[in-house]
């Protein structure tokens, strides 16, 4: 199972008393000093990026911090952690009396985590949740340090959205992300769940979802078709991929994740499509469907997006109505009331084109044809292998889709997905 990278920032203990203009008067008269450790999950998908997306040591960089923490509406504690405040090892975070930070990234792929800690000087109060979002200053979203330390309220920051700032599916290694924990105590024995009174764990989650297509062909798979006592044996022979592009890319999403799907829309900034371009990978694969194994040239790509989370406008039974687009009372295609019957208007969708290849075998002949069409796959994403009525893309999560050729109207479609929030 592949998994994607997350943070985790994980409470210490330790006790001291300091004093800093940027805080509000403390809930119990006090201010403590605290050690908040994060660190990151291994990966275990190792391996070169493609030209539209990065291998694990970019993607799992840390550039800076920002820290929030809220006891309901009200703001107790806000700061930027960047490279001002960095510092040259654990031990010294550990023992300093200002805000300040260590990171040890990820230098190779055989490297276990990007891990750290952080020194936050903070009211001692309780009922509170902390708020971290990290690398924010990024080229990639209109999120800034600056716009982040106007927020004074919790409704404030759970309604600020993140925008591209330019509508591409490529990063540039620095990924937003944000997390929140559960309710805590903080005291100058450090900060613990209210509940279980144990230490907090956050988890900080990309923005961006990644997604990787591969086509494969399932040559000599043949397709007979009988009509009226003459049968038509189509056979699968190739693949030439032309293009790829993506229809319904978000361009913002919410900063904090949203519990309801529903809710999404309120972030909503519009949407883009992407131009069409030449796929990025090839290779070959053997795999079997049924009791035959095939041996096939594969082409992939990849890239990134925000997540999408969208319902269907209709349930259906079979992954062949997903796609099916609406028509008039003559049967030509009617975009009057939208485009799709049972997919939602908003859901990214892939559009392939390319050339099938493939013989044709009349029963009446004596010889066989060989014919090439042109043809365009349309291709909704979404958690099929969990429900052919799912079209949403969640943040933080791999999707990893495996689209088989049979003929020039079918396709089969698999997909993985990766999310760990542990």
């Amino acid at each position: 199972m592949k998994r994607l990278f997350i943070f985790s920032a994980i409470v210490c203990l330790l006790s001291c008393c300091v004093k800093e203009n940027l805080l509000p008067p403390s809930v119990s008269g006090e201010e403590v000093l605290v050690n908040l450790e994060f660190g990151s999950s291994s990966l275990e998908e190792i391996k070169v990026g493609t030209k539209a997306t990065l291998d694990v040591i970019p993607e799992s960089r840390v550039s800076n911090m920002f820290v929030f923490v809220f006891v309901g509406e009200k703001r107790y504690y806000a700061h930027y952690f960047d490279k001002n405040c960095l510092r040259a090892s654990k031990e010294l975070v550990r023992n300093a009396s200002v805000n300040c930070w260590y990171v040890d990234q990820m230098s190779s792929a055989t490297d276990v985590a990007t891990n750290g800690v952080l020194r936050i000087k903070c009211p001692a109060i309780t009922g509170a949740q902390i708020y971290i979002m990290a690398n924010i200053d990024a080229d990639m979203v209109n999120v800034s340090p600056e716009k982040l330390n106007t927020i004074t309220t919790l409704s404030q920051l759970k309604a600020l959205t993140a925008v591209l700032n330019q509508e591409i599916t490529s990063r540039n290694g620095l990924f937003p992300m944000a997390g929140v924990s559960e309710t805590v105590n903080i005291s100058s024995t450090g900060i613990t769940g209210s509940t279980s009174g144990t230490a907090v764990k956050v988890t900080l989650e990309r923005f961006d979802a990644k997604v990787k297509v591969n086509f494969r062909v399932a040559t000599n798979f043949e397709l007979p078709k009988d009509e009226d006592g003459i049968i038509t044996t189509q056979r699968l022979k190739e693949f030439r991929p032309e293009s790829w592009c993506v229809r319904n890319l978000p361009k913002g999403c919410y900063i904090i994740p949203r519990d309801d799907a529903d809710d999404d829309a309120d972030a909503e900034e519009g949407f883009f499509d992407t131009t069409p371009v030449i796929f990025e990978t090839s290779g070959t694969e053997s795999f079997t469907i049924g009791d035959k194994t095939y041996d096939s040239a594969v082409n992939g790509f990849s890239f990134y997006m925000l997540e999408n989370r969208e319902d269907p406008k209709k349930t259906v039974s079979s992954f062949s109505e997903r796609e099916q687009k609406n028509k008039d009372a003559n049967g030509l295609f009617d975009s009057s009331n939208g485009v799709w019957t049972n997919a939602p208007e908003n859901g990214t969708y892939l559009e392939v084109k390319g050339e099938v290849v493939m013989e044709v075998d009349v029963s009446n002949e004596a010889k066989k044809q060989q014919l090439a069409a042109d043809v365009t796959y349309y291709i909704h994403l979404g958690d099929v292998d969990k429900s052919v009525n799912d079209y949403s893309i969640k943040r933080n999560t791999i999707y990893t889709y495996t689209v088989t050729i049979k003929g020039v109207n079918s396709i089969e479609v698999e997909v993985k997905t990766s999310y760990n929030d542990a």
